[in-house]
């Protein structure tokens, strides 16, 4: 019995260790991830600094702009002004009209072909009424006769 308690003392402490040995492993790899993840906190912090910085200089740049354009808007004549929005206007129409003539084209293009169509289907109704035909029914006559002959011509020298 007492073996026994001294074999069942020795697995427990070998268990103990292995438990300790894991948990300083497990400790070692979250002390290093949290490093890493500082790290990581660190250099977005930079470069939110940064972009921070980099914001303030353009908004100062702006102001600039915005002070000489309103200098530069005072000194302007009023004429300046409306002969700009009278080309701005002019060349909106220039593009309505340009979009307007290409659907138009195109209506035009479609509506040419479609009567085309028609008119090709009308003059074959008519000639089918009269008992014409066409160039193409007459060159698929044509083909054929010169099979049959052909064949006739061949059957015959068979035989």
């Amino acid at each position: 019995m007492l073996e026994e308690d001294a074999l069942r003392f020795d697995q427990f402490l070998k268990d103990n260790d292995q438990k300790a040995v894991q948990a300083i492993k497990k400790a070692e790899a979250e002390t290093k991830a949290k490093a890493e993840k500082v790290q990581e906190i660190k250099k977005l912090n930079a470069q939110i600094t940064q972009i921070k910085s980099d914001m303030s200089k353009f908004e100062e740049q702006l102001e600039d702009c915005r002070k000489y354009k309103n200098f530069l808007d005072k000194l302007t004549p009023p004429e300046w002004f409306e002969e700009q929005a009278a080309k701005k206007e002019m060349l909106k129409e220039e593009k309505r009209r340009a979009k307007r003539a290409v659907k138009l084209k195109a209506a035009v293009a479609t509506a040419t072909e479609e009567a085309l169509r028609t008119t090709k289907l009308v003059i074959e109704e008519e000639n089918k009424k009269k008992g014409r035909r066409t160039k193409r029914e007459k060159e698929t006559d044509e083909v054929a006769e010169k099979e049959r002959l052909e064949a006739a011509a061949a059957a015959a020298a068979a035989a």
